[in-house]
């Protein structure tokens, strides 16, 4: 299935970058459209969803979920943080120039910084902060990429996920200890993500 921006109804041509509100609209539409799709026909293959990355209403509000975010602050390998690049360089200049590398396919993500941060057991994790130009590209990338996904998980799934929280999970916990369960399984695969290499997903081609 391919993905246009006439399906879509965005104009990935544009040369103007959107408002903050109209993108929202926008991307909201792109997203719905593709859940549904993904939804009502599970063997469904996306194609040219690239395309989709690099519309600027996406892009637009992939900027401000990074700026929104509480490591704004914080600045990758290239000590850029949001608030010095939307003083040097602007927000809708910034995102022509990241837009234009997406396009050209120029685009190179940067070596990841690598901080240490102390866990409550007395051990260190490692935490890994892109740039922010890498940072705007991944949450890009999820815009697109997790209304798809969204629609592979099961309702029990609340790790990592839209609109859930661990909090959802206790509840639903407590739900069942009132259906008679009794039992409760913890476990704990150690630094499992670390040593994944890939993950099984629906096929997609970006």
């Amino acid at each position: 299935m391919t993905v246009t921006s006439e399906d879509a109804s965005v104009n990935t041509g544009a040369i103007a970058w959107p408002r903050e509100s109209e993108a929202h609209v926008v991307v909201r539409r792109i997203q719905g459209k593709l859940h549904c799709w993904a939804s009502t026909d599970r063997a469904r293959r996306f194609d040219d969803l690239y395309n989709l990355v690099c519309d600027p209403n996406v892009l637009t509000v992939a900027w401000e979920r990074v700026a929104g975010n509480k490591g704004a602050r914080t600045a990758g390998v290239d000590r850029a943080t949001v608030a010095w690049i939307a003083s040097r360089y602007g927000v809708p200049e910034f995102l022509h120039e990241v837009r234009g590398q997406l396009r050209s396919r120029t685009f190179t993500p940067a070596p990841v910084r690598r901080v240490m941060i102390p866990k409550a057991s007395g051990k260190l994790r490692a935490l890994g902060i892109p740039t922010v130009t890498d940072r705007v590209v991944q949450a890009a990338l999820k815009l697109v990429l997790e209304p798809i996904l969204e629609a592979d998980f099961q309702p029990v799934s609340y790790g990592f996920r839209p609109n859930r929280r661990a909090q959802d999970a206790i509840a639903e916990i407590h739900h069942f200890t009132t259906q008679s369960y009794q039992w409760v399984l913890e476990a704990d695969i150690e630094a499992c993500l670390d040593a994944w290499s890939h993950c099984s997903c629906r096929c997609l081609r970006v």
